[in-house]
């Protein structure tokens, strides 16, 4: 995946660990070391019906003399998932936000679609995560917070 900006390849090389070690690997623990960007792209990518956007780290470039310059503009990098799959990630993290009191901000009503997400770090303490995107019918945003080396969970962040 080519992007325009300086990035780590993500890969599991698994060979000779114990079964143990890939086997909490796969749900998110073990050797699963991932950064915040990529959590976003994966969260668009169920947002936009299993399309992975090519992520841009600015709107646009002004000039001193106030000409744009340079666009950041949405290209599709690849396809994760079908349209289906996608749709019922989307209804199960609508439900999550439900579930963690995510659909009002103050008094105004929101749909927002959330996942959480809680690595135990083998030191009593956690990497806490959380995912979302809103409006869950219509994404407009993503957004990932995450807290490291805690003792709390990711539903925790929900607040945020």
């Amino acid at each position: 995946m080519s992007l325009d900006f300086a990035t780590i390849h993500s890969n599991f090389d698994l060979k000779g660990y114990e079964d143990n070690v890939v086997a909490t690997t796969a749900f998110g623990q073990g050797e699963t070391l991932v950064t915040p960007l990529q959590m976003a792209m994966v969260t668009q990518s169920i947002a936009n019906d299993g399309v992975m956007l090519k992520p841009y780290l600015f709107k646009s470039v002004v000039n001193g003399k106030g000409q744009t310059t340079a666009e950041g503009k949405s290209e599709k990098l690849v396809e994760t998932m079908d349209t289906d799959t996608a749709q019922e990630i989307k209804e199960a993290m609508k439900a999550a936000a439900q579930s963690y009191g995510m659909s009002t901000v103050g008094e105004k009503e929101y749909s927002i679609a959330a996942k959480t997400g809680t690595a135990e770090r083998g030191d009593g303490t956690n990497n806490a995560w959380l995912v979302t995107f809103a409006p869950a019918d219509n994404p407009q945003y993503v957004i990932v917070a995450n807290r490291l080396k805690t003792t709390e969970i990711g539903k925790t962040l929900a607040p945020v």
